[in-house]
């Protein structure tokens, strides 16, 4: 009887002292970690150390940037000073979680709210991140909207092109903000992080835009070069044609590059004329950088026009845009753009005519600028002007005394022009050389410079020449 009780003792001491050894067991075992249904956040902390924890912040040593070749670059964590820790204690939550209490807390969810605190130098980790979009974007195929191509004999769309450039500011946010949340793997095209076109082939509006562009083929744009013309037709402005997006552009470098040859072709500004000079004949005038008369084209001014011609869709004549004027081009008399109206000073002979038309209007003995010496580049220069303006009243203000002109015609841009000089009697002769000139000026007698004020328009030529040096 007495085995027989030893027996159904031992029959239940055994498990209660196993159980006893695996509890005892497991609260050693669980003395320094957190009971199995401990959360921290979303983080499942259950039988971890603290050390565990910590650890377990950073799940890579390294972030890494996954091109769309399938190429990769890292950035170790190290290189930027990467640190990641709880700003929660988490040593005090889980000293409150006693190691005896573990098995009774394995099932169900414990969650505590906790803060963690991730630092890094940012602006070690921009630099690198530059290195390395500058790295895959030495080689990288910029992406290019769809286009219509205009050189062949009808327009068509070409498609857009990807490319694989990188967004290099948006791959920076991109990774740092996932860093921020403990990612530390960014895929590039995943995240978005290329440059893309903003136009595709299937675009509206580039379509409609294609058929505006075929209707340009009977376009014809003429341009009036003021006794000239130019016309130029689709086969001339269709390699001109772009688009930028969905808008009507052009290669700017190949319309200046035409506007250039209207300038070389037609510009008369500086360049050498024939003129026929008073009692002597046709002559030849080179031209002086002190000019102020001939055709000088706006190439920029006029490339807009012809550009805006084309956009418009209708067949037109345009006017060139001057930057310097000229009154006519293929004068009768020879002269060029000098035309038959103009004002002639003969320096050497201290003479002034005036045209109109091909007539003498009047004529005077002058007094141009002083040669003798006395004054510092007094000489009137030689040269092709213009009347740049017409004034009364006219003070002289850099001269003592200042001196007054009822009538004041500059035609040059330093200040030379024809006045009258109430000052002096006589005009002509040889004064000009011995102290008896102007300061460059065309003084004229009131008599002449009245009628000659009220007849003549601005622009109209002053050729300024010497006889003697003919």
């Amino acid at each position: 009887i007495y085995m027989k009780k030893n027996k159904k003792f031992l029959f239940w001491l055994i498990p209660v002292v196993a159980f006893a050894a695996f509890y005892i067991i497991g609260a050693i075992v669980s003395s320094n970690k957190f009971w199995g249904n401990t959360y921290l956040g979303e983080k499942k902390a259950g039988f971890m150390t603290v050390a565990d924890l910590n650890n377990d912040l950073v799940s890579s040593d390294s972030i890494t940037i996954t091109a769309k070749d399938g190429a990769t670059e890292s950035i170790k964590l190290s290189d930027i000073g990467y640190k990641s820790e709880y700003s929660t204690d988490i040593q005090a939550i889980q000293k409150e979680q006693s190691p005896m209490l573990w098995l009774f807390n394995l099932a169900g969810k414990k969650t505590y709210d906790v803060q963690t605190k991730t630092t890094y130098d940012e602006e070690k980790l921009k630099s690198e991140i530059a290195d390395i979009v500058n790295n895959l974007n030495s080689n990288a195929v910029e992406p290019a909207n769809a286009y219509i191509d205009t050189s062949k004999s009808e327009p068509v769309i070409v498609e857009a092109v990807e490319g694989n450039k990188i967004d290099g500011d948006k791959l920076q946010n991109t990774i740092i903000s996932d860093l921020n949340s403990g990612v530390f793997s960014v895929d590039i095209e995943q995240s978005g992080c290329y440059l893309k076109p903003t136009v595709y082939a299937d675009n509206a509006e580039l379509k409609s835009l294609l058929s505006t562009i075929s209707e340009l083929k009977d376009v014809k744009v003429t341009i009036d070069l003021t006794g000239a013309t130019e016309t130029i037709d689709v086969d001339t402005f269709k390699n001109w044609i772009t688009t930028d997006g969905t808008e009507l552009s052009f290669k700017d470098d190949l319309v200046n590059e035409y506007v250039s040859s209207l300038a070389d072709k037609y510009n008369t500004y500086g360049t050498t004329r024939k003129f026929p000079a008073t009692g002597i004949g046709l002559v030849s005038l080179p031209g002086t950088a002190r000019d102020t008369y001939g055709f000088k084209l706006d190439k920029d001014a006029t490339a807009e026009a012809i550009k805006n011609a084309i956009k418009s869709g209708e067949s037109q004549t345009i006017e060139a845009v001057w930057d310097n004027p000229a009154l006519t081009r293929n004068a009768a008399n020879g002269s060029g753009d000098i035309g038959d109206t103009y004002v002639e000073i003969d320096v050497s002979r201290q003479h002034m005519w005036y045209y109109v038309a091909g007539s003498l209007y009047l004529d005077t003995d002058v007094r141009t600028g002083d040669e003798s010496g006395r004054y510092k580049d007094a000489a009137t220069p030689s040269g092709i002007f213009r009347i740049l303006s017409k004034s009364t009243d006219k003070y002289f203000l850099l001269f003592q005394p200042v001196v007054h002109a009822d009538y004041w015609m500059p035609f040059d841009w330093e200040g030379c022009g024809i006045h009258d000089a109430s000052w002096f009697t006589t005009f002509g002769g040889e004064l000009y050389k011995t102290n008896g000139g102007s300061h460059g000026c065309i003084n004229t007698p009131l008599s002449i410079v009245k009628p000659m004020y009220e007849k003549i328009k601005v622009n109209t030529p002053v050729i300024v020449y010497r006889s003697a040096q003919l």
